[in-house]
C-alpha cells in the first residue's frame, strides 16, 4: 500500500510541495515502523503561532485501526485545510475532500 503515489489538479495547484512531501512522509514513516494502514489516510492541516511566526500543524490520522498523531512544520507557506490519501491497490492519490 502506498507505494506509488499521485496527486489530483486541485492539489497540484493548492497545495505547495514542501506540504505534500510532508504528508508522504509521515505516511512512509508509519510504514516503516511497521504500523497497520487505513486505505484512508486524513490529513487535518493548521496554521499554528510560535514566537510569533506561522507554523504548520499536521494532524495524521486514520480510523482502522484508531491512531492519531499531531506533528509541527515550518514551511514556506502555512495553509489550513483538510488532505486525505487513498489508497485504491494501484497507487495512493492525495486529494481534497470536495474531489473525491
Amino acid at each position: 500500500m502506498f507505494d506509488k503515489k499521485y496527486q489530483t489538479r486541485g492539489v497540484a495547484a493548492e497545495v505547495n510541495l514542501d506540504i505534500q512531501l510532508i504528508l508522504w512522509s509521515m505516511i512512509d514513516t508509519w510504514k516503516a515502523q511497521k504500523k497497520e494502514l487505513d486505505y484512508l489516510q486524513v490529513f487535518e492541516l493548521s496554521i499554528e503561532r510560535i514566537n510569533g511566526k506561522p507554523i504548520q500543524k499536521v494532524v495524521h490520522r486514520q480510523e482502522v485501526p484508531p491512531r492519531k498523531e499531531e506533528m509541527m512544520f515550518r514551511v514556506v507557506e502555512p495553509m489550513n485545510g483538510r488532505l486525505w490519501v487513498v489508497d485504491g491497490g494501484e497507487g495512493a492519490v492525495m486529494m481534497k475532500p470536495d474531489e473525491y
